[in-house]
Formats: C-alpha cells, structure tokens, sequence
C-alpha cells in the first residue's frame, strides 16, 4: 500500500478527510480477500488453480485509490497455453454432458 505524503498532510489537518482514510484502510483486508475469491472462482471455472494473487493499492494526492491485482494460475494436467486449456475443458464438458445422458437413461428405464 501506497499513500501520498500530500494526502497523508491532508488528512492530518482535516478529520473528515482523515476520517475517509481510515475507512478505506479498513477496506483493505476485506477487498483483498473478495479479490482473491473471485480470482479463484474464475479459475476453477475454466479449470485451473490459482498458484499466487497479489494486489497493490496506492492512494494519490486526491484520495484516489488505484488497485491492481496480479493472479498466477497452473494446470494440473500440464497444459501449457490457453488454446490447450480451453480444448481440455471444452472435453470435459462433453465427458460431463455424455455422463448426464447417460444417468438420464437409467432413470427413464427405472421407470
């Protein structure tokens, strides 16, 4: 985390100002953390793991706030590119379609 120096003088000679850092610092952990859960949510949508996740916050001389995040994913199959990737889940998915049918026709003969 970053902050003005500027901003920071502001907020000592201003509560209200002071008041709002403070606010927003206390949204940092909880930020990071809704990051990271949806950083991992998408990679398991498209069948990969986060391997790391980290993010950077500066606040500018006006109170701005900038926040980049950077996320590391693997494949546990050894697939390299997202060409490949896409292909593997792109068969996964038929394997799981395939599976449904399959249960589907069980069931209608059970009946």
């Amino acid at each position: 985390m970053a902050i003005s120096g500027s901003y920071l003088k502001e907020c000592a000679r201003n509560p209200e100002k002071a008041k709002e850092l403070e606010e927003n610092l206390s949204f940092f952990k909880e930020g990071y953390e809704s990051g990271l859960k949806s950083a991992q949510a998408n990679a398991r949508a498209i069948g990969v793991r986060v391997v790391d996740h980290t993010e950077s916050w500066s606040i500018d001389s006006t109170g701005n706030i900038t926040m980049m995040a950077s996320t590391t994913v693997t494949s546990d199959s050894g697939v390299k590119g997202w060409k490949e990737l896409a292909e593997e889940r792109e068969e996964k998915l038929k394997e799981k379609k395939e599976q449904e049918r399959t249960e589907e026709k069980r069931k209608e003969q059970k009946e």
